[in-house]
C-alpha cells in the first residue's frame, strides 16, 4: 500500500488495521501480558477481530494479484 502499487483498500479497513497495530505496541492492554494465558487472551481476541474484518479485503488483494 505505502509503495502506491496497490490502493483498493476501504479507508475503514486501514484504520482497524492501523488500530490494531496500536493496539499491540501500547503497553496498556485490556488484560496485562504477565498473568499466565488470560493476559494473552485480549491479544488474541484482537487479532481475530483484525483478521475476520480484513477477510474480503485480502481476498480483493489476491484477486488483484493473480491477475499482475
Amino acid at each position: 500500500y505505502f509503495k502506491g502499487v496497490y490502493r483498493d483498500i476501504s479507508n475503514k479497513n486501514l484504520l482497524i488495521i492501523l488500530a490494531g497495530l496500536i493496539y499491540f505496541v501500547n503497553p496498556l492492554d485490556l488484560v496485562i501480558d504477565f498473568i499466565p494465558f488470560v493476559g494473552y487472551l485480549d491479544d488474541i481476541t484482537v487479532f481475530t477481530f483484525i483478521i475476520g474484518s480484513l477477510k474480503s479485503e485480502l481476498q480483493k488483494f489476491r484477486d488483484w494479484e493473480t491477475t499482475q
